[in-house]
């Protein structure tokens, strides 16, 4: 079995809160603060960054997970990808460690209110959307590990979501 659950890119993509409700932006609209992220621009329009795979994960207050968690990509993941770190912020202290552990890792950096694991999720795919061209994206929490290697054409392989095998310590 796989270790994560990467989604295949659906045309329209519905958004749930952790509380099982549609999402309908019913928090109050917010600047989401973005860290390592080059946008390249033609003519003065955006251009996405081409990638197979992005990993999504939503950090609260402890960042530690996250260096286990990128090794085990860079170490497993056989195609290209990305890694976006969505920071549910706490304070300025426990922001500034995990923006330091996202910048240190290379990975993208967002920072969004705590609006709930649906919420931050949900914002850190609409960075995706603006950002990338990809062909899977993965939402895992931060002590998610990928045990074996996996590329691309086990990706397209499913058509479904896969879910990952929950180990506990």
């Amino acid at each position: 079995q796989l270790i994560f659950s990467p989604i295949p890119k659906p045309q329209k993509m519905s958004r749930f809160l952790s509380n099982g409700a549609i999402d309908k932006d019913s928090l109050p609209a917010q600047k989401v603060k973005t860290v390592n992220r080059k946008k390249l621009c033609v003519k003065g329009i955006v251009v996405k960054k081409n990638t197979d795979i992005v990993f999504v994960t939503l950090v609260y207050r402890s960042y530690l997970d996250l260096y286990d968690f990128v090794k085990s990509i860079r170490d497993n993941v056989l195609c290209q990808y990305q890694i976006v770190v969505v920071d549910a912020f706490f304070n300025e202290e426990t922001s500034s460690l995990v923006e330091n552990c996202a910048l240190e890792l290379e990975c993208d950096y967002i920072q969004v209110n705590n609006g709930g694991y649906g919420y931050g999720n949900n914002r850190g795919i609409d960075y995706v959307e603006e950002n990338y061209n990809y062909k899977h994206i993965a939402v895992c929490n931060p002590d998610t590990v990928l045990l074996r290697p996996i590329g691309l054409s086990v990706l397209e392989s499913y058509r479904d979501c896969i879910a990952p095998e929950i180990v506990t310590r």
